[in-house]
Order: structure tokens, then sequence, then C-alpha cells
């Protein structure tokens, strides 16, 4: 597991206030998958800063979050890492970057937890595997039963409910939900992109007729 904090970026602004913001003293936790949620998908897979593109709206959607008190863990598997494809450092290098970008579009980045192993080596840290979260919720201090996770695959989620926290499925990664299929308990609804996702988190700017809910485990996509 590979784990880089990001201490030296001060929070941003007073939060904001929100349906679901956190109560004074209560650390909250914001899961958030990286490729296909954060940056778009390659087929090669993400190896440096120039191959890495923020999807349309993900930075305004971690700036909400970040103003509405929650803290942002990044949650990512990659298993390009044990491939020899890029280096730790390399990666670290790419997630610094990511995270200065967040900071200077006024989000606030906790810190990520990577998995560099690949699924032969069945580690206990690559999702579907709840070990990221784990290890995360015990270093910040959070509850996971206050947390969420937002993923764009099914192992996000299955993650998310090992761990015990909630979840959203996002339609821009790899995983393209359909009518009728079954998610976990734990899952809160479909969003469209990360953005709207966040805004039903926090209830900043809902809109409604964008966002799917689903009822008794059964997508409504």
């Amino acid at each position: 597991m590979l784990v880089q904090e990001f201490p030296s970026m001060a929070p941003v602004g007073a939060p904001t206030m929100s349906p679901n913001e956190p109560a004074v003293g209560v650390t909250r936790i914001a899961f958030i998958d990286r490729d296909g949620v954060v940056n778009a998908n390659r087929d090669d897979h993400v190896k440096t800063w120039d191959e890495f593109e923020f999807l349309p709206g993900a930075l305004d959607a971690l700036a909400i979050l970040s103003r509405s008190g929650w803290r942002i863990v990044v949650v990512t598997n990659q298993a390009i890492v044990n491939r020899g494809k890029i280096t730790s450092v390399d990666l670290e290098n790419l997630h610094q970057k990511m995270a200065q970008s967040i900071f200077q579009n006024g989000g606030k980045l906790a810190a990520v937890y990577a998995c560099p192993h690949r699924p032969e080596e069945n580690c206990v840290c690559r999702k579907p595997e709840p070990g990221l979260l784990l290890a995360a919720a015990d270093r910040l201090g959070g509850g996971l039963d206050e947390a969420i996770l937002v993923g764009d695959h099914l192992t996000d989620l299955e993650a998310a409910r090992r761990a015990g926290c909630r979840s959203i499925l996002v339609a821009t990664g790899r995983h393209r939900p359909v009518w009728g299929e079954i998610l976990p308990k734990n899952c809160l609804g479909v969003a469209p992109d990360l953005i709207a996702a966040v805004r039903y988190i926090t209830g900043v700017g809902v809109a409604r007729g964008s966002w799917q809910m689903i009822e008794e485990g059964e997508a409504r996509c």
C-alpha cells in the first residue's frame, strides 16, 4: 500500500453550510476513486502527468466537497507499479501535481491511498478488498459509517460495502450502469459524474432530474 499525505496544503476557506455537513468535531471522509472519476481513463493507463486529464467538473466537485468540510481521500488501484510500467516515485510525483492542481482550484486533498499490486498477488488493499479504506479511516480517525465512496466500477462499491460505508456509482468510467443492474444495498444511487454525486452529498445545487436514485438495491439508470 502506498500512502501519500498533503499536510502542507492548508485547507481552503471556511466550510459552507449544507444539509449533510459534518457536525463539529466529526471527521467525515469522502473516498474518491481516481481513474474514471477524477480523471479520464486511458487504454494504456495514466503513467505521466502529461497523460493525466481531469474530467469536466471534477475540480469544481472537489472544491465543493472541501468547502463542505469533508476530508477527501483518493483510493486507487495502480497495478501498473508492480507491472513495471511506472515507479512508485513517479506515481507519487503525479499525485503531488494532482493535489496541487486541486488546491489551486479551491479544493484540499487529504491523502492518496494507492494499491500497487497485481490482481494475482492477492493483497488486502486492492479493491474490492477494503484495505485502502480501512487504513485511511484508521489514520484520519473518521467513522466508516459516516464515510462515502464515489467510484466508477462495481469493485469500488464492493470495497465500500466490505468497509461498512456508503457509495455512489458514477457513469464516467469503464463500467456503464444499465437499467435493472443490481448494486450493493449500501449504494445510494447512480450519478452521471462526480460533480452530480458531490452536489447530492453536500446538498449544494442539487439537480434532482440528473440524479438516478436506486431502490432496494436496483439501479435506476
